[in-house]
């Protein structure tokens, strides 16, 4: 068994644009730390809530709607507080699939106004969830992501598009340097090449990972 420090919680997520593979390594994660009984526990802020939750209800009865950029900042939010309330934050790891800085990025802007206003509704309705201590962020090339996109068997929405990846792409960029907002200012970033098997790229980031909670 690994023993990890107790003293405090190390939060550690993956981000990274779609397709780049965060949910596999993500579940392999999972599996490598409890094969080697290390304490931990996990935090998906973008997965579904229940489904008796209102905006969840309504996405479900108006497809439509997810697409709607006002309905998508509640229905993230949401789920964002919902995830951080049942995440065990005592745990000496927690591994997070996303986090907080998926929505700065996918509300992010090249205008300096408007980025603010959009970051400060973030934080004003995603208050519960905790910034990330690392992110680990996946860099796969272009070629490699629309190729998964294009053949995964997935809903496709306004994030999976070309110009979108792109834009979320200069968001990640632009908060790994000195346009990084307030709330993940002490985040440190460390970025990892994804093109590589799953199994050697999992093995990678599960050293890392322990490397940095021991």
């Amino acid at each position: 068994m690994i023993l990890l420090k107790t003293k405090a919680s190390t939060y550690i997520c993956l981000e990274g644009l779609k397709g780049s593979g965060k949910t596999t390594l993500f579940n392999y994660l999972i599996e490598k730390l409890e094969e080697n009984q290390v304490e931990f526990s996990t935090v998906s802020p973008t997965r579904a809530a229940p489904p008796d939750f209102f905006f969840e209800r309504l996405i479900r009865q108006h497809p439509s709607l997810r697409d709607n950029r006002l309905v998508r900042i509640f229905l993230y939010a949401a789920r964002s507080n919902h995830a951080a309330e049942i995440a065990d934050w005592s745990k000496p790891l927690v591994l997070g699939e996303r986090s907080l800085i998926t929505s700065y990025a996918t509300k992010w802007s090249s205008n300096k106004w408007l980025r603010r206003f959009h970051l400060q509704i973030i934080n004003l309705f995603e208050n519960k969830i905790k910034s990330p201590d690392i992110v680990v962020y996946i860099d796969v090339p272009h070629s490699i992501l629309r190729t998964r996109i294009d053949t995964r068997d997935k809903e496709r929405d306004i994030d999976d598009t070309a110009i979108r990846l792109r834009e979320m792409e200069l968001a990640y960029k632009a908060m790994m340097s000195e346009a990084s907002p307030h709330r993940i200012r002490k985040t440190n970033w460390i970025l990892l090449p994804g093109d590589k098997e799953l199994a050697t790229l999992g093995d990678e980031l599960y050293e890392l990972i322990v490397s940095h909670v021991r």
